[in-house]
């Protein structure tokens, strides 16, 4: 499923009227007599198994972080980092650049962001993140503005969000005021940079680059990959041109699903032969997470003539249970299918209990994608 369609379903799933508790037409729905998904599928299932749930590797955070930034976190609630997490900010700490294929969920975005934050308030460094959806750098953008906040002024650093939706003058009003973190589509930087030679806030950013992050790097494969490798040959170019120092310049790529990781990065940050000055490796790939796991159940079914129709039953039965989750897609167009099916098939049931849930789900989960910027 597109990051737009999960950040949809997250904060929907997230308001308060969309709990079963605030609707009295649902509040005595009774699930099916049928609770376990392998008992309701039957004969259609050719293999299941369980994996087992897993601890956290949890450590103290590193006392010698900037004290806004311990500070921030703690009031975040988080007390303690994961073993990934203190892996990415040692190796960022020594000058590496960083692969991070650690788990859905697992925090990989506050690894990269805790040694961008310390680089910036220790040593006036800046942070361009790409990502490859708008609706990604939105949503990015917000976590990281929400913990940026709890970071007291003046030393807060300032986040700018551009995207193509970003109109022009909007877009020169956040780049005057000197952001240390710019969050934006390859297509906004890759306009942006015809235009480095008159703009004197992006000379100003570019001299001063330091980290350049890559959110699902998997993504940036084939055509569109080749695009982005080309974009940071010309952003490498654009920051030697401006004062800085391209050799010096630290990428932090995260993805969850990534095949060849090592490969894809050395090609994305064309580094793909250089060693740091002291002949060591300059990349570091990560992949050991310390988040903890749940118990996770993995069922494979018979395929049939109609995948969706398969899938909405599937939803139907996990709503019907109570159950909340995601449902992934290889494309808005799969996901855009499937709805229509799940739609048609809660038309048709003839449970009352079901016909309310569902459709009070639908009319929430159209309101907010009526209002949503793609």
């Amino acid at each position: 499923m597109p990051p737009n369609y999960i950040n949809l379903l997250s904060q929907l799933i997230a308001r308060p009227d969309f709990h079963q508790n605030n609707f009295p037409e649902i509040s005595h729905l009774q699930p099916t007599a049928t609770a376990d998904l392998c008992e309701f599928l039957g004969e259609e299932v050719i293999y299941q198994t369980i994996a087992t749930a897993t601890t956290p590797k949890l450590y103290k955070i590193p006392q010698d972080l900037p004290h806004s930034i311990i500070s921030a976190l703690h009031s975040q609630g988080i007390q303690h980092l994961y073993s990934h997490q203190i892996k990415t900010l040692k190796a960022v700490r020594q000058g590496k650049d960083v692969i991070l294929s650690t788990a859905t969920a697992s925090g990989k975005s506050l690894s990269a962001y805790l040694p961008i934050l310390e680089g910036i308030l220790q040593h006036q460094f800046t942070a361009l993140s790409i990502y490859g959806l708008k609706a990604l750098t939105a949503d990015q953008s917000q976590k990281l503005a929400d913990l940026l906040e709890l970071i007291p002024e003046p030393a807060r650093p300032r986040l700018a969000l551009l995207t193509g939706d970003t109109p022009p003058k909007t877009r020169e009003q956040l780049l005057a005021t000197n952001p240390s973190i710019i969050n934006a589509t390859p297509e906004l930087i890759h306009y942006a940079l015809k235009g480095v030679h008159w703009s004197q806030p992006w000379q100003h950013f570019l001299s001063r680059l330091r980290y350049i992050v890559l959110d699902e790097a998997h993504t940036f494969n084939g055509v569109y990959g080749a695009n982005m490798a080309s974009l940071i040959r010309r952003l490498k170019l654009a920051v030697d041109e401006r004062g800085g120092c391209s050799q010096k310049l630290q990428f932090l790529m995260l993805s969850a699903t990534v095949g060849n990781p090592v490969q894809l990065a050395k090609l994305l940050s064309g580094r793909s032969r250089k060693r740091n000055i002291n002949k060591s490796e300059r990349l570091v790939w990560i992949n050991s997470s310390g988040a903890a796991v749940p118990e996770r159940q993995l069922i494979v079914t018979k395929p049939s003539h109609d995948a969706n129709s398969d899938v909405a039953r599937i939803i139907m039965f996990l709503l019907q249970q109570g159950q909340s989750g995601i449902c992934f897609g290889n494309g808005r167009q799969a996901i855009k299918n499937l709805w229509a099916t799940f739609k048609q098939e809660a038309v048709t049931q003839t449970n009352s209990g079901i016909e309310s849930q569902v459709a009070i789900f639908l009319r929430l989960f159209n309101k907010r994608a009526s209002q949503a910027n793609y």
